[in-house]
């Protein structure tokens, strides 16, 4: 191999006229000799299959969709797997597209922004060079739809209605009527536009825009998108008070969904009919509907129907009296809501936004560079065309591909151990994160039961003082020792059992403190770890008993004796960084 390269050397220098030649076809060689050491080599035959296999497989992924969430992820990575990581085409597009659905689907809201926002900039990457493709077109005004889906999921109904917006300008010069496909298109976006409309409280406004819906939807046969407009003009209806009319578009909507068996939307149809049957007092009818929507989400693991059924039953069971069942269900209510919706969550959403931004002007700017990388390798290829020689072009090409090959295959394998590494601690990371959040929950779900409990013994202790008087002279002195104990014993064994639990948890936290400020008090030790699992001060005024007054002193002292100074050092991320 040496003497080879050596003998190629000496060409170089006796052949001067031809070298740019040279250059231009080893390049040309070298880039298509990396290409076919990325991919393998598959016959016309063999890709067909396995993009069929690939296909089918996406098609089950979506299948499921609104039927089996897990199911759906399973055969959506099943899929991934089978994509090459370096593929840019539509179909790693519509794999993105499905794999966010069913990520916000199941709450995970930041993973799922994250694929749309890739579907997305290798859609606008094709339209840079393919600029009336109407296809990619079509999916970017998708892309749009689906971010404003993401956003409109986690509440954020400000931003997903920017992002329909932007979509709806894509599609206003064409007239209705003109392109089924663009009919389609505006139809959703009237439909999601109309949603934000009733989160805003702007009933006539969304009402308007259903009616104009369904005069497009008549040349259409879409079961899915009609039956979610008559489920939104539903909802219209009933905050408006006509009710009667409520329940009819909301049953429309129902019979539509148990059709095309989208359990998904019959649990949202099962929502709103037990909303609407409150409003006329029929409670009963509501505790049906609203448990039926409840195990129906829990059955396709879909957490924002959940959540919606968890907060609408506990309101329910509190108006009519049940209070330990309010109490159960707002409880199961709180802890998904926070794991759904917590403010770190929205930071790192608003980053993923910020960085899709960042990276869609980079792609612009790499484009351009490319476009003029392009121009000038022509330039240069049609020069070194007629300076060539054909028979010294391919002798000299074909051992340079020979020594590209071999060093393209250790810069594949340096590139592949090196995101391996990367994924494994990306994923040891968030498994540690997700174990600590959990322990959080466990934890505070334990300091309400240790509240209960305190209350408990406490109402105990009150009754037996009141019946005191009612016990024989001799037995009184018996209820005195056994109210002494109850009184003595509770709050010890509480705290004592918080700062066990707590201790498990947060290891060294109590010593990071001290090292920090030794001066701190028993209590002020409790109000930190209250504040590091990120109580708010009117739970910690729960938990202790004390006024909520109170609790805003005793945490500015806590500031001055831990020299924060500043309004803009948030003393609970303060601790949490201990």
């Amino acid at each position: 191999m040496d003497s080879k390269c050596v003998f190629v050397s000496q060409l170089f220098f006796k052949m001067k006229k031809a070298i740019s030649l040279f250059c231009f076809l080893s390049i040309f060689l070298g880039v298509t000799a990396q290409k076919h050491e990325t991919n393998p080599v598959f016959t016309g035959l063999e890709k067909e299959i396995i993009n069929a296999k690939f296909q089918k497989i996406l098609d089950l992924s979506s299948f499921y969709t609104n039927k089996n969430l897990d199911s759906a992820l399973f055969y959506a990575l099943k899929a991934q797997n089978m994509l090459a990581s370096s593929k840019a085409d539509t179909s790693t597009i519509a794999l993105y597209l499905n794999l966010g659905d069913i990520y916000n689907a199941t709450g995970n809201f930041e993973t799922s922004l994250k694929y749309y926002f890739d579907a997305k900039n290798i859609t606008d990457s094709l339209l840079l060079l393919h600029p009336d493709s109407k296809s990619l077109m079509s999916k970017q005004i998708n892309h749009l739809i689906k971010i404003g889906n993401s956003f409109f999921s986690q509440r954020n109904f400000e931003q997903s209605m920017t992002y329909y917006e932007a979509a709806f300008q894509k599609i206003v010069l064409e007239k209705p009527g003109e392109n089924q496909e663009s009919d389609k298109t505006r139809l959703r976006l009237l439909n999601n536009m109309a949603a934000v409309h009733i989160q805003f409280k702007n009933y006539d406004k969304a009402l308007l825009s259903y009616q104009s819906a369904l005069v497009i939807i008549e040349n259409q046969h879409d079961d899915m998108l009609e039956s979610s407009i008559f489920n939104n003009m539903g909802i219209c209806y009933l905050e408006n008070g006509q009710f009667n009319l409520a329940d009819f578009y909301f049953n429309k909507a129902l019979k539509i969904r148990e059709e095309i068996n989208d359990k998904r939307g019959i649990a949202q149809c099962f929502n709103n009919i037990a909303k609407n049957a409150v409003q006329q007092k029929n409670y009963a009818l509501a505790r049906e509907y609203y448990e039926k929507a409840l195990n129906l989400g829990r059955e396709i693991g879909n957490k924002e129907s959940i959540l919606n059924s968890l907060q609408s039953l506990s309101t329910l069971y509190h108006e009519t009296q049940n209070d330990r069942q309010a109490y159960l269900t707002f409880i199961e209510y709180s802890i998904l809501k926070d794991s759904l919706y917590n403010v770190q969550n929205m930071n790192r959403i608003a980053q993923i936004e910020m960085k899709y931004k960042f990276d869609q002007q980079q792609n612009l700017f790499d484009m351009e560079l490319k476009r003029r990388e392009n121009e000038r390798q022509k330039a240069e290829l049609l020069y070194l065309i007629i300076g060539g020689s054909l028979f010294f072009f391919l002798l000299i090409s074909v051992l340079l591909i020979f020594l590209q090959r071999g060093r393209i295959r250790n810069d594949r394998l340096f590139k592949d151990k090196l995101e391996l590494e990367h994924k494994n601690t990306l994923l040891e990371k968030q498994k540690l994160k997700e174990e600590l959040e959990f322990k959080n929950r466990e934890l505070t779900t334990n300091v309400m039961y240790l509240l209960k409990k305190n209350e408990l013994i406490t109402g105990i202790s009150e009754k037996l003082i009141k019946a005191k008087p009612s016990f024989k002279t001799e037995n009184q002195k018996i209820i005195s020792e056994i109210i002494q104990q109850l009184k003595s014993g509770s709050e010890n064994d509480i705290w004592s059992e918080f700062e066990a639990h707590f201790t498990n948890v947060h290891h060294g936290f109590y010593d990071r403190l001290a090292d920090l400020c030794p001066t701190l008090s028993s209590n002020e030790k409790k109000l930190c770890a209250f504040l590091r699992l990120n109580l708010s001060t009117k739970d910690i005024s729960t938990i202790t008993t004390q006024s909520v007054n109170s609790i805003t002193v005793a945490r500015s002292r806590l500031r001055k004796k831990l020299q924060i100074q500043g309004e803009d050092v948030n003393l609970i991320n303060f601790l949490m960084q201990l």
